[in-house]
């Protein structure tokens, strides 16, 4: 598996991706052995968020490897607004199926697949 993150506490993860998503649509996450990095700008041109989160802010976290995780801000945050109080995340990067998987467990248990972006040149 190249890269599975968890967090204890979902809005972690949700305050980030609201953070990020007020300037940009769309991001590339590169996650190491060491952080998740995202560094983008917006459409415009005239500001630029630069995000570092070192593994120490999650709960759980395997990489493989380098890894570019190219997301839509807006889908993850529709994901995130389903998020109950109390929720447990999990993200694992699924190379084969092209996706994303969000997992959230709380009274229930909920699996969304959100698709990458081709971030090829």
């Amino acid at each position: 598996m190249p890269f599975r993150a968890k967090f204890s506490d979902a809005k972690t993860w949700k305050r980030v991706i609201d953070a990020i998503s007020v300037l940009v649509d769309e991001a590339v996450f590169k996650a190491s052995k060491d952080a998740v990095k995202v560094r983008a700008m917006d459409p415009s041109h005239v500001a630029m968020v630069d995000v570092y989160l070192p593994v120490g802010i999650f709960d759980e976290y395997e990489c493989s490897g380098e890894v570019a995780i190219g997301m839509s801000l807006d889908e993850m945050g529709k994901v995130m607004r389903r998020a109950g109080a109390s929720d447990e995340l999990e993200l694992v990067l699924d190379e084969a199926a092209g996706s994303l998987r969000v997992h959230l467990k709380g009274a229930t248990t909920r699996t969304f697949r959100l698709s990458l972006l081709d971030i090829g040149g």
